[in-house]
């Protein structure tokens, strides 16, 4: 008997934009169902995010729009049973249930390069030593 997969769920902009050729690579080789969740606005159409998706080919079953709350993402994670989950947003992140394998992706909205430290908010993270 062969193994079930869960569905893996991705994010699109600075998760897949910021890393294109690893996320096309994992995509084509999960072997189960792909959600890219993005918290773009969903639009009349969905070209602006099919051309990004096929510009860096990415594999996927479907996209899924949250963009209501930072809760929203994890609901949707939760209700399509996903248990492996790519974000640059620590917003997002911090609301995933804990049995989700969550990767926080370093990208140019989470990271300051200068210091090279990781940027995050009194709601999303906090200090747990020395300075």
């Amino acid at each position: 008997m062969s193994p079930t997969y869960p569905p893996l769920g991705l994010d699109l902009d600075d998760t897949i934009t910021a890393h294109p050729e690893f996320f096309s690579w994992l995509s084509h080789s999960w072997p189960g169902e792909v959600y890219i969740i993005t918290a773009r606005a969903e639009g009349a159409t969905r070209d602006p995010e099919m051309n990004d998706l096929a510009k860096h080919n990415i594999a996927f079953t479907d996209i899924i729009y949250a963009n209501e709350t930072s809760e929203c993402k994890a609901k949707v994670i939760r209700e399509l049973g996903i248990k492996i989950m790519f974000d640059d947003m620590f917003e997002f992140a911090r609301h995933i249930d804990s049995d989700v394998a969550t990767f926080v992706v370093k990208g140019s909205n989470n990271f300051d390069p200068g210091p090279n430290l990781f940027c995050f908010t009194r709601d999303t993270g906090k200090l747990i030593g020395p300075p």
